[in-house]
């Protein structure tokens, strides 16, 4: 079994495969730290991806352990939100949308805007986030979607925004009522009743405590500025 540290969790994992090896090699260790977890991928779950329209079991099995992370997540105080999230000046900034809205396109807008030496994709697809000593943070992990850019990193959370398309740009805060409906849409659901309970309890309580916007933009660079400006601006709750 190999071991890597995720989310500041020492997670063990056992694949058959090799997509999530080569994902998860920069978060690999090789210390002697006990994991708190461990992940392996039965085979009949292989296979129930594999009906879903998947091309190769290596594929099948790396969208599968994701979904068993996140479940088990959720014992650590955590969560996995559908995003692309983006660390700018040390702080993270999630952009959660439907597919095909342009979340990816608006954090690498930020990149344009800010440039490189400040701002860093943390993870395009499934970023993680953790509730630790009362602050919320979010996390690179190896699952990341059909995109390959993930990092092995974590910075304080700055805010979570929902993109919509528009003509012009704008943000509006949220509260936790508006937020709930718009955070559960994009979540990875889990696979059982029970930790979809503890997963609406953790979300309300993120929701509550970190700034949540709703954003309107048109995929230029003045969007991103925008965006940055507002969510900077606001105060965890």
């Amino acid at each position: 079994m190999r071991k890597y540290r995720i989310a500041d969790l020492v997670v063990g994992i056992e694949s058959r495969y090799e997509r999530v090896y080569r994902q998860a090699e920069p978060y690999r260790i090789d210390d002697g730290a006990k994991p708190d977890f461990c992940l392996a991928v039965p085979e009949d779950k292989i296979d129930l991806e594999m009906s879903q329209g998947l091309e190769s079991r290596d594929d099948a099995e790396y969208v599968y352990m994701r979904f068993l992370f996140q479940r088990r997540l959720i014992d650590f105080d955590g969560l996995v939100l559908h995003s692309s999230g983006v660390v700018c000046d040390g702080r993270a900034y999630l952009f959660s949308a439907h597919s095909g809205t342009g979340k990816s396109t608006h954090t690498q807008l930020w990149i344009q805007r800010f440039g490189a030496d400040r701002t860093f994709i943390l993870n395009d697809d499934a970023p993680a986030l953790r509730r630790i000593d009362g602050r919320w943070f979010a996390y690179g992990a190896p699952w990341s979607g059909s995109s390959p850019l993930n990092t092995a990193a974590r910075a304080p959370l700055q805010g979570i925004a929902f993109l919509e398309r528009s003509e012009t740009n704008w943000t509006r805060q949220i509260d936790a009522d508006e937020a709930i409906t718009l955070f559960m849409a994009q979540s990875m659901q889990p696979l059982r009743r029970a930790p979809l309970v503890r997963t609406i309890d953790k979300t309300i309580e993120l929701l509550k405590e970190a700034p949540v916007f709703r954003v309107g933009c048109n995929m230029s660079e003045e969007a991103a500025q925008t965006t940055r400006d507002a969510m900077l601006a606001a105060k965890p709750k």
